[in-house]
C-alpha cells in the first residue's frame, strides 16, 4: 500500500512538469549526440530513389534498418521499486527508425521476408538493379553504394496503381507506441486496456504524387490541364454520337473513318518529348560479383517510357554480332595480357588495372559461355587465334534468337523477366543474357511518365566495361537533362561527377545538374565539430531540447511503472492522466527531433550545394547549376501518414523538389503540342464532320457538283506538284544540304597541313609513367607533372581552328534554308486554298476552307519540329567532328592505338607505346578517313531528313485528299442524305463543341 506522499508524487508526474530534481539533459546531451545520425549505415545513394515517385507502394530500404548503436531505449524498460537510485539513459537519437511501413515487395509472398532491391555494389555486386524496379527483393545484405535505378523507379512512380495496403503503422501496438511513424520506440507505455483509443484519428489518405505543387509553367497550370482534358472530352462526346449510328461499324463508310479518328483524339496523349539521363559510377573498379543470394548483375542502359495500357512491355536491344565479337576479342586480350605477362609488368604498365580487366573478362566469359567454358586454363594456355575461334563459335551458338519483346500483365512477371535479363544466378546452367544486351526499354503506365518524360538509367562514364561506357557517352549527348548522381558525403570530390562535367565541357553541354543522395546521413556530434560557431550552438540547443523531453518521458514512464505495482482504488484515473501526458510528450519529442533533423539536413544541403555550384557552375553557359539533395529514408519514413503529417518529411527528403524539376523540363514542349491539338487537330476533325453534314444537304445540282470536283481536283494536283513533285524545292532539301557541305567543308584547303601540325602537340618529353597513364585513359588525363591534357583535342586543334568557323557558317545557312522551306510550304498551301472558289456553294466553301486551314497549320508546325530535330543532329555531329571525346571521330580513330599501347609491358614498353601513338597520329589515312566519316554522317542525316520530310508531306496530302473527298465523292453525299437523324445530331454536337473549344483555346493561349 502506497503512502499519501507517494500518491501525490504520482499525481504530480501525471499532470505537470518533472521536479527540479529530475535529470537534466545537459548531463547526457554529449553522449546522446553520438546517436544523432539519420542513417544507420552508409548505404547506397542509389537507394534514395526508391522514394522518388511511387505514390502507393513503398519499396523497402536497407537505410535506417537498424537502430543506431548508440541509441538507447531505457525508457521502455519496466522498473519496479520506490524510485530511489534510479539510473536513466536519455535517448537523443534522431535517427530514422527501422520502418514499420508496408515493406513486402510486389514479389514477396506472405511467408517470405521482404528483401531490398537495386543494390549494385558491396557483396551484392549490382544486385538486381533493374529487376528491382518493380518489387522489393533484396538480393544482398550488405549496404550498396549507388542505387541509381531507384532514382528512375521513384520518379516514374513504378508502383503507381499497383495496389495499396493499410499502412502497418496504423495497426494497433501491443507494447509501445511511437509517434514517429515506423520509428523506434520512444518508450510510451500505454495501459493495455486503453490502447484501443490511442491510435491516431487523422485521415488515412496518404500523400498523392498527383497532388504535388506543379512547376511554374503554363502547361502545368491546373486551368490549362483542365482545358486540355476538356478538349479530349469533346472528342469522346462526339465519338459517342457517332457510335449511336450503325454506320460506325460499316467497313466502307465515312462515318467509320470519322469515328476512328475521333477515338484517336479522345485518347490523345502528348508524346514523350524530353529525356532525363541519370548517370553515376556503378561498378568502378569492380567486375560483376556474386551476392549473398547468388545473383550477379551488370549495368545495362534502361529507358522508361509511358504507355496507356496497364500491362508491362519490355523491349531488348542487343549488341549485334560484330559488336559482340569485338568485345570478346578485347576481353580475351585483357585476360591473356595479365595471366601471361603479369610478372613482367610494373605499376607504370598498369598492372593493377590489368588485373581488374582480367577479372572482368573472366566473369563475362563465365556468364556468356556457362556450361561450355569448363577448364578456364585454355583461355591463356592455348594459342590466341585458336581460343578466339572457339569463343566466336560459342558466341554464334549462344546468341539469343527471340525478337527481344516481352509483354506481361503483372508487375511480378515483369520484375522476374528483368531480373533474368540483367542478372545471373548461381547454379543455373544456361548462359546469362546480360552480356548480349545493349539497352532495355520498359513501357508502363506511370503518372510521371505520362507527362512526356523518358527516364534513362545509365552506367557511369568510368564503367570498367568500355562498350557500356561508350553507350553512356552517346546517350548523354542526346539527353535534354543530365543528372550526375553521387553520395552527399563525397559530392565535392566525387570522380564520377567530375567525369560527367568533364564530358559536358568537351561537348559544350550546359544541361547538367547534380543529385546528392543520402542527405539524411549526418550525425549531430560530427556536425558540431565540423561547423562550429552559431550552427554548432544551435545544434546543441536543439539536442538539449530533445534530451529534456526524453527525460520527461522517462520520468512519466517510471511513474506509470510504479503505479502498475500499486493496488490503489483510484489507479485508473492517475493512469489515464499519465497516458495522456505520455502521448503529449511523445508528440512534442517527435516535433523536436524533426526540428533538429531539419536543421542538420537543410544546413548541410545548403553547404554542399554552395560548394558544388562554386566548382561546376562555370561549366554551364547560363551560369546556373541545379543541385538536389535527397533522402529515400526520410521520404519513406512518413510516406504513408496523412498528408498533413507526411508533407514536412516529404519536403525535407528533397524528392518532391526533384520530381517537380523533372516535370518542369517538359513544360514548354508539351504546351506546344497541346496547343496544336486544340487549334489544329480538333478543328480539323470538326471540319470533316461538318463537311459530311453539308454533303447531304442536297442543295447542289449535278452541274455544280462537276464544277466542284474539277476545282478540287486542280487544287489537289497543284499541292502534290509543288510539295512532293520531282521539281519541288522541298524534294531537294537533302541534296542542297549535302552540296553545301561539299562546298564549305570538303573544299577546305587546310587538310594538307594538319598532319604536320600534329608534331606540335607536345607529346615528347612526357615520362614513361605519365605516358602510360594517359594511354590507359585514352588520351584524357591529369597528372601533377603534366597537368590536365587531352591528346585527342590537341591532335585536332588545328583542324578545329580551320573547320570550326566553316562548319558554323554551314549550319547557319542550313538553318536559314530550312526556315525558308517552312515558309514555302505555308505559301504553297495558302495559295492552294485561294483556288477554292465555289461561288455557287458558299457554305460548303467556308466549311472546307476552315478544315483545310487547320491542316495547313498542322503541316507547317510538324515541318518546323522536323527541322528543329535536324538542327539538333547537326549539333551532335559538331561534337563528334570537332571535339575530342572518346566516341568522337578522332577518339574512334585513335582507339585502337590506345588499346595496343595498353598491351605493352616490360622492357622497352615506353618506346613501343610512343611509337604506336606517333604512328597513329601521323598515319596518311588519318585525316582522309576523318573527312570521309564527317561527310558520311552529314549525308546520312540529310538523306534521313529528306525521307522524313517527304513522308510527312505525303501523309498530310492524304489527309487533304480525304477532306476533299467529303465534298466531291458521291458516296459520301449519299451516305449523308440517307441518315438525316445522324446529320441533325452531329450538327447540334459540333456546334456545341465549337463553342466550348473557343473557350478552351483562350485558356490554352493565355
Amino acid at each position: 500500500m502506497k503512502t499519501v506522499q507517494q500518491r501525490q508524487r504520482l499525481s504530480h508526474s501525471a499532470g505537470s512538469e518533472p521536479s527540479r530534481g529530475s535529470p537534466t539533459p545537459s548531463a547526457s546531451s554529449q553522449s546522446s549526440l553520438k546517436g544523432s545520425n539519420f542513417s544507420s549505415s552508409p548505404s547506397s545513394p542509389r537507394e534514395e530513389y526508391t522514394a522518388l515517385g511511387s505514390p502507393d507502394e513503398p519499396l523497402p530500404s536497407i537505410e535506417g534498418r537498424s537502430q543506431s548503436p548508440t541509441e538507447t531505449s531505457s525508457s521502455s524498460k519496466r522498473i519496479s521499486g520506490t524510485g530511489t537510485g534510479r539510473a536513466r539513459t536519455h535517448s537523443v537519437s534522431v535517427s530514422p527508425p527501422s520502418s514499420t511501413l508496408p515493406s513486402r515487395g510486389l514479389n514477396s509472398s506472405p511467408g517470405t521476408s521482404p528483401r531490398r532491391i537495386g543494390s549494385p555494389f558491396g557483396d551484392g555486386g549490382e544486385t538486381t538493379r533493374i529487376a528491382a524496379r518493380l518489387d522489393g527483393l533484396d538480393l544482398g545484405d550488405s549496404p550498396s553504394r549507388l542505387g541509381m535505378s531507384d532514382v528512375v523507379d521513384a520518379i516514374a512512380d513504378i508502383a503507381d496503381n499497383l495496389g495499396a495496403r493499410t499502412p502497418s503503422w496504423r495497426r494497433r501496438q501491443t507494447t509501445t507506441v511511437s509517434p514517429d511513424a515506423g520509428g523506434s520506440s520512444l518508450g510510451l507505455r500505454l495501459p493495455a486496456d486503453r490502447r484501443s483509443r490511442a491510435g491516431s484519428r487523422a485521415s488515412l489518405i496518404p500523400h498523392d504524387v498527383r497532388d504535388e505543387e506543379p512547376p511554374p509553367n503554363h502547361f502545368h497550370d491546373p486551368a490549362v490541364q483542365g482545358a486540355f482534358g476538356a478538349a479530349k472530352a469533346l472528342a469522346a462526346r462526339l465519338a459517342g454520337v457517332l457510335e449511336a449510328s450503325p454506320l460506325h461499324a460499316s467497313a466502307d463508310s465515312t462515318i467509320k473513318r470519322l469515328h476512328r479518328r475521333t477515338r484517336e483524339l479522345a485518347s490523345f496523349r502528348c508524346p514523350s518529348t524530353r529525356t532525363v539521363g541519370f548517370v553515376g559510377d556503378s561498378g568502378v573498379g569492380e567486375p560483376p560479383l556474386l551476392s549473398n543470394s547468388g545473383a550477379a548483375c551488370t549495368c545495362v542502359v534502361t529507358e522508361y517510357h509511358h504507355h496507356a495500357p496497364d500491362d508491362f512491355v519490355v523491349e531488348v536491344e542487343r549488341f549485334d554480332r560484330d559488336e559482340l565479337t569485338n568485345q570478346v576479342d578485347e576481353l580475351l586480350k585483357s585476360y591473356r595480357r595479365f595471366h601471361l605477362h603479369a610478372r613482367e609488368m610494373s605499376k607504370d604498365d598498369g598492372v593493377e588495372e590489368a588485373e581488374q580487366q582480367a577479372k572482368v573478362a573472366l566473369d563475362t566469359f563465365r556468364a556468356m559461355f556457362r556450361g561450355r567454358l569448363g577448364d578456364e586454363a585454355f583461355l591463356a594456355g592455348d594459342r590466341e587465334e585458336n581460343v578466339l575461334s572457339t569463343l566466336r563459335s560459342w558466341l554464334n551458338e549462344t546468341y539469343p534468337q527471340d525478337d527481344g519483346r516481352y509483354t506481361m500483365a503483372e508487375a511480378q512477371a515483369c520484375s522476374s523477366l528483368l531480373m533474368r535479363l540483367t542478372s545471373e544466378t548461381a547454379g543455373v546452367r544456361e548462359p546469362a543474357v546480360w552480356p548480349y544486351i545493349k539497352t532495355i526499354k520498359v513501357f508502363l503506365n506511370s503518372h510521371i511518365l505520362s507527362k512526356g518524360l523518358v527516364l534513362v538509367d545509365l552506367p557511369g562514364l568510368r564503367d570498367v566495361n568500355s562498350a557500356r561506357r561508350k553507350v553512356t557517352e552517346r546517350y548523354l549527348l542526346h539527353c535534354n537533362e543530365v543528372l550526375a548522381i553521387c553520395h552527399i558525403g563525397r559530392a565535392t570530390t566525387d570522380a564520377g561527377v567530375a567525369s560527367v562535367f568533364e564530358l559536358a565541357k568537351k561537348a559544350e553541354l550546359s544541361n547538367v545538374g547534380i543529385v546528392c543522395t543520402k542527405s539524411d546521413d549526418i550525425r549531430a556530434e560530427e556536425a558540431i565539430k565540423d561547423w562550429k560557431g552559431p550552427r554548432a550552438r544551435r545544434i546543441q540547443e536543439l539536442s538539449n531540447e530533445v534530451a529534456r523531453t526524453q527525460g520527461q518521458i522517462d520520468e512519466a514512464n517510471l511513474s506509470l511503472a510504479e503505479l502498475e505495482d500499486d493496488e490503489l482504488t483510484d489507479q485508473e484515473d492517475i493512469e489515464l492522466d499519465l497516458s495522456r501526458r505520455l502521448r503529449s510528450l511523445g508528440q512534442d519529442l517527435q516535433k523536436k527531433r524533426f526540428e533538429l533533423k531539419k536543421y542538420l539536413i537543410e544546413n548541410r544541403n545548403a553547404i554542399v550545394s554552395s560548394e558544388l555550384r562554386k566548382e561546376y557552375t562555370k561549366n554551364n553557359s547560363d551560369g546556373t547549376l541545379h543541385v538536389f539533395c535527397v533522402s529515400n529514408t526520410e521520404y519513406w519514413a512518413r510516406r504513408r501518414l496523412s498528408k498533413d503529417d507526411a508533407l514536412p518529411s516529404l519536403h525535407l527528403s528533397g524528392i518532391l523538389a526533384l520530381r517537380k524539376h523533372c516535370l518542369a523540363i517538359i513544360g514548354d514542349s508539351q504546351l506546344r503540342i497541346a496547343r496544336g491539338f486544340v487549334t489544329n487537330d480538333l478543328p480539323a476533325l470538326f471540319g470533316d464532320v461538318a463537311l459530311w453534314i453539308e454533303s447531304g444537304a442536297g442543295s447542289a445540282s449535278a452541274e455544280q457538283k462537276r464544277t466542284v470536283r474539277k476545282a478540287l481536283d486542280e487544287v489537289e494536283r497543284k499541292l502534290k506538284r509543288e510539295l512532293v513533285g520531282r521539281d519541288s524545292a522541298l524534294s531537294r532539301v537533302g541534296e542542297s544540304i549535302k552540296e553545301g557541305f561539299v562546298t564549305e567543308i570538303d573544299g577546305s584547303t587546310g587538310g594538307d597541313n594538319w598532319p604536320s601540325r600534329l608534331a606540335m602537340t607536345g607529346l615528347a618529353g612526357i615520362t614513361a609513367a605519365s605516358y602510360s597513364a594517359f594511354c590507359r585513359q585514352y588520351g584524357s588525363y591529369c597528372t601533377p607533372a603534366v597537368g590536365r591534357r587531352d591528346w585527342n583535342e590537341e591532335a585536332i586543334a588545328e583542324l578545329v581552328k580551320d573547320l570550326g568557323p566553316r562548319w558554323d557558317k554551314l549550319c547557319s545557312s542550313i538553318e536559314d534554308e530550312l526556315e525558308e522551306n517552312a515558309e514555302l510550304m505555308d505559301d504553297v498551301l495558302a495559295r492552294a486554298l485561294e483556288l477554292i472558289q465555289l461561288e455557287d456553294l458558299p457554305r460548303t466553301r467556308r466549311v472546307l476552307v476552315v478544315a483545310l486551314e487547320c491542316r495547313r497549320k498542322a503541316i507547317v508546325s510538324e515541318a518546323e519540329a522536323l527541322f528543329g530535330k535536324f538542327n539538333e543532329e547537326l549539333g551532335t555531329l559538331r561534337i563528334d567532328a570537332l571535339s575530342g571525346i572518346r566516341t568522337s571521330f578522332i577518339g574512334q580513330a585513335l582507339e585502337k592505338a590506345y588499346r595496343d599501347s595498353n598491351m605493352q609491358y616490360g622492357s622497352g614498353s615506353d618506346q613501343r607505346r610512343k611509337g604506336i601513338i606517333n604512328d597513329a597520329l601521323g598515319h596518311s589515312n588519318l585525316f582522309p578517313k576523318y573527312m570521309r566519316d564527317f561527310g558520311n554522317r552529314l549525308k546520312t542525316s540529310a538523306d534521313g531528313l529528306q525521307e522524313q520530310l517527304l513522308e510527312m508531306l505525303q501523309r498530310h496530302l492524304d489527309a487533304f485528299e480525304t477532306t476533299l473527298n467529303l465534298v466531291r465523292d458521291e458516296n459520301v453525299a449519299t451516305e449523308s442524305e440517307e441518315n438525316p437523324g445522324l446529320r441533325r445530331c452531329l450538327e447540334v454536337e459540333t456546334a456545341t463543341a465549337r463553342e466550348e473549344l473557343g473557350r478552351i483555346k483562350e485558356i490554352m493561349a493565355a
